[in-house]
């Protein structure tokens, strides 16, 4: 994290080397939207992203990192997601997981960012109402389509987060998330690809540390 750049809310701002907020805070992410091809509003989608950091994104949702730690920050890991594991194309959809990383679907505390795209910010409010009874109509429609990948992005995340938890409620966090899986794996059977082994991938090894846990032996 640096501490020597101080954007405003909503304006566009670069270091003395021309580095914006996204290349100073995630290299990762920079280069993968360099490495994407996608036609996109870089801007735009900055001062998105400088929006989520100061919403929230630097936190966790389920611990806190120990302070000084080196790390790359939520909206930028969904991101990543995104492009790499879910084939996000649209300017839109990036712009709607960059928001939407900052709370929890049914969360109503997350505030309204007013630099959203219109149809961005259609997909964050869809986003933040998900419950498993919206699975069917999700996949029914090219913008369910849209939520269903917001949504999925900020799943895995949040499972390889929790997944690295070494702290005495670790196993209570690993049930929490294991139980939630049902209506997230529906959505990943649909899209398919990618997105759908990486989550079988971690619910396993999820099922396995409960296994563990509960015998007492988890390494």
């Amino acid at each position: 994290m640096t501490d020597n750049h101080h954007p405003d809310q909503s304006g566009y701002q670069t270091d003395e080397r021309g580095r914006d907020d996204i290349s100073l805070h995630s290299h990762h992410f920079s280069g993968v939207l360099s490495r994407s091809g996608l036609s996109l509003d870089r801007e735009s989608l900055c001062r998105v992203f400088t929006w989520a950091l100061n919403n929230g994104g630097w936190l966790e949702h389920d611990f806190s990192r120990p302070a000084g730690q080196t790390f790359n920050p939520r909206p930028a890991r969904v991101g990543i997601i995104l492009i790499n594991d879910l084939g996000a194309d649209s300017q839109e959809l990036l712009e709607a997981g960059l928001a939407s990383s900052v709370a929890l679907p049914g969360d109503r505390a997350l505030p309204g960012c007013e630099l959203l795209l219109p149809q961005a910010a259609e997909l964050v409010d869809d986003y933040q109402r998900f419950s498993i009874d919206d699975v069917s109509r999700l996949l029914a429609t090219e913008r369910g389509l849209g939520v269903a990948k917001v949504i999925l992005a900020n799943y895995l995340d949040r499972t390889r987060q929790i997944h690295r938890r070494q702290d005495e409620d670790r196993a209570d966090y690993w049930r929490k998330v294991y139980q939630e899986r049902e209506p997230y794996f529906r959505l990943a059977e649909h899209l398919g690809g990618v997105v759908e082994n990486y989550l079988k991938q971690w619910l396993w090894r999820f099922e396995l540390r409960i296994r563990r846990e509960e015998a007492g032996s988890v390494k």
